[in-house]
């Protein structure tokens, strides 16, 4: 909601990241039906797609609250049968897809991973480290473009989520507003 900056979201998932055992599985949402719904406070599509994109490239087991992939900004009733809106102009599915996908084939339980943000800018870069492939998400949550540092090697890489070019040069990163995954085999 942005009461808070996000690197201090980040700097304490960074120490759960340090408190719980290296093989942990927490469970990862945006929301439940405990909270308002995330489509009720983003409103933007593309701000939605990088908060998804994130919440998949987590560690932990992603949840899927009933609706969420629709946008549907209405919180249902945990006591009255209500019927998903589909009708709401967005359809995440597709997105939510490929980023199952990619959770399952390149992202390991035991990955490391590291996170920090742009606080000005709404974005957080988050690296996962396994001991075969460095993996790469940048997610711009006001879907703003922007410039941030990354470790891995300067190059052209492809975007996972789209199959887009993204360069890497001098260490930096122009995010153009979408999310981005990327994956360094070492």
């Amino acid at each position: 909601r942005g009461e808070a900056p996000l690197s201090h979201w980040l700097d304490l998932m960074d120490f759960q990241e340090e408190a719980y055992p290296r093989n942990y599985n927490k469970l990862r949402f945006l929301e439940n039906h405990d909270q308002p719904r995330i489509a009720s406070f983003v409103r933007e599509r593309g701000d939605l797609e990088n908060y998804t994109a994130m919440l998949y490239f987590l560690k932990g087991t992603t949840l899927i609250y009933a609706g969420q992939e629709f946008g549907d900004d209405r919180q249902p009733s945990l006591f009255e049968q209500e019927t998903i809106r589909r009708d709401t102009g967005v359809d995440l599915s597709g997105l939510m897809s490929r980023l199952y996908e990619l959770k399952r084939d390149i992202l390991g339980p035991e990955d490391d991973i590291s996170l920090r943000a742009d606080d000005d800018l709404r974005i957080a870069v988050l690296e996962r480290d396994d001991a075969r492939a460095r993996k790469l998400g940048v997610f711009s949550l006001r879907s703003a473009p922007g410039t941030v540092e990354t470790t891995l090697p300067d190059g052209i890489y492809e975007n996972l989520l789209d199959g887009a070019p993204v360069d890497i040069r001098d260490g930096k990163i122009a995010a153009e507003g979408k999310p981005i995954i990327l994956q360094w085999v070492k």
